[in-house]
């Protein structure tokens, strides 16, 4: 796939081209385009309200846009019937027919679509295995767990070899143990049937985890595409930096240079080392993005281009990391976190911490 964001060499699958969407004087998407290569799974990412959701309805029919085209596989499906797109959707609450067997459940698509009975007998048993749910195409919806049910409503999306999928925050009604097992097995079975996927949440890390690209949203338009690691490290707005993770963010302007870095003068009166790109050295004021593992604890400032001394404020254990925020002379407060269970540092200890040039990035103010 190409840097900017773009599905590269896959050929291209879904393409939406300036779908806008109003309800009265809400505009829940103002002109948004996405292109969706064969074999992707994109995330559409954002906070309630961000258009996320109508999008994917757009996408599966549910939703008529008032302007704008969407095209599947090269055809026009603006217009068309959500039943005649092709699409395999999971819904938030997976919608099983409570009154069907999970076998019924699953091969309803394929009775609508006059699949041969022998054939569907196949299918049904083949997506049973992908979905390690053997045994169970006798029982009801209501004698599974929530994972299982979630299972047979990804095996029913898809057991008609769709040329899209569609899940809408299907794992948010699962506890987290559940969720990370599922998150798992959804990729995999993406992965080994090839599905060209179009996922919507709200969680960060579960967008981080299963994308191949993330599309971040806010206020019905892609404010970032591009690879999880683009958007995290080289967030394009304030928004994304925000929304994406944990951030520190700094006020400050160009003030000289320093090494071979520009020095940026932040409005609290601390002076930083930062990479910056020439084109941004003339910007005026600046916002800059510190995310908190990128600060660490130092013995001596030699240790890193940025070097300040800091009082412990708090200290916050999270199992697999510590956090801790710290506040600078200057009465400037930042948030680090370190791996593992982290040092025993009691409130208004007085440590070193710094960072690297290179850690820090500039995005724009507005």
């Amino acid at each position: 796939m190409s840097p900017d964001g773009g599905s590269g060499s896959r050929a291209p699958i879904l393409a939406v081209s300036h779908a806008r969407k109003t309800y009265g004087p809400v505009v829940a998407l103002e002109g948004v385009s996405l292109t969706v290569g064969e074999g992707e799974f994109v995330t559409l990412l954002g906070p309630s309200g961000s258009g996320k959701t109508t999008l994917l309805k757009a996408i599966a029919g549910f939703e008529e846009i008032d302007d704008g085209r969407i095209e599947l596989a090269g055809q026009d499906i603006t217009d068309m019937p959500p039943a005649r797109r092709g699409i395999g959707m999971v819904f938030q609450n997976y919608a099983l027919f409570p009154h069907l067997t999970v076998a019924r459940n699953i091969a309803f698509p394929l009775e609508m679509r006059g699949v041969a009975r022998a054939e569907i007998d196949r299918r049904v048993e083949e997506i049973l295995r992908l979905v390690e749910l053997e045994g169970y195409g006798a029982r009801l919806p209501r004698q599974l767990s929530g994972g299982q049910q979630q299972r047979v409503a990804l095996a029913r999306a898809t057991v008609f070899n769709p040329r899209l999928l569609l899940l809408d925050e299907p794992f948010s009604a699962l506890d987290r143990k559940l969720r990370e097992s599922m998150q798992v097995e959804l990729r995999h079975l993406q992965q080994r049937l090839g599905l060209t996927t179009v996922f919507v949440t709200h969680d960060q890390e579960e967008a981080l985890l299963l994308s191949d690209r993330i599309a971040v949203m806010n206020h019905g338009r892609i404010e970032q595409l591009g690879h999880p690691a683009a958007i995290y490290d080289h967030p394009a707005s304030r928004f994304v930096a925000g929304f994406v993770g944990e951030a520190n963010m700094l006020r400050g302007h160009v003030a000289g240079s320093r090494g071979g870095h520009a020095e940026v003068a932040l409005d609290s009166g601390d002076r930083l080392a930062v990479d910056l790109p020439p084109a941004a050295r003339g910007a005026g004021d600046l916002q800059l993005v510190l995310r908190p593992e990128r600060i660490r604890w130092l013995d001596d400032a030699a240790q890193a281009d940025n070097a300040f001394p800091a009082v412990l404020v708090e200290h916050l254990y999270l199992g697999q990391n510590s956090k801790y925020r710290v506040r600078l002379a200057s009465g400037l407060e930042l948030t680090l976190r370190t791996q593992g269970e982290g040092e025993p540092l009691a409130a208004g200890t007085e440590r070193l911490v710094g960072w690297d040039a290179r850690d820090i990035r500039g995005v724009p103010c507005s």
